[in-house]
């Protein structure tokens, strides 16, 4: 279960990055777009009633479009690239230029950082949520 919303979310990843760099337009990229949320809503709610169905038909969905528009080999391409990195990495690529990760990529003089030319940091941590 875990790991069908997992690759679930990779899938996302290579359809998002698919569709910008196939630099797909506004009208034709809606459907899909929409979609992609639906996908990405079902992978990040819990498990439960009906989840791994919706989650089945929400990629369904992504699938028939991203046939639909052409970009099969694409996000074929992109979901080998985002499987490709290791979740042992203490920072992870989600966008072009937009990196997530804890508080693990600050040791070691912030060397994972500066290996992936990030010059900016947002921290979002809860209240009184340590370090």
């Amino acid at each position: 279960k875990a790991a069908a919303r997992q690759g679930s979310l990779f899938y996302y990843l290579a359809v998002m990055a698919a569709v910008e760099q196939a630099q797909i337009a506004e009208p034709r990229s809606k459907p899909l777009m929409s979609a992609l949320d639906e996908l990405r809503m079902a992978a990040t709610n819990g498990p439960g009633g009906d989840a791994e169905e919706g989650l089945a038909e929400a990629q369904g969905a992504v699938h028939a479009l991203v046939e639909e528009l052409g970009l099969s080999a694409e996000v074929a391409e992109q979901f080998k690239v985002a499987k490709a990195t290791s979740h042992l990495d203490m920072v992870h690529e989600v966008l072009p230029g937009i990196f997530v990760g804890g508080w693990a990529a600050l040791n070691d003089g912030c060397s994972q950082l500066r290996d992936r030319g990030v010059s900016a940091v947002l921290s979002a941590v809860a209240p009184g949520g340590g370090r």
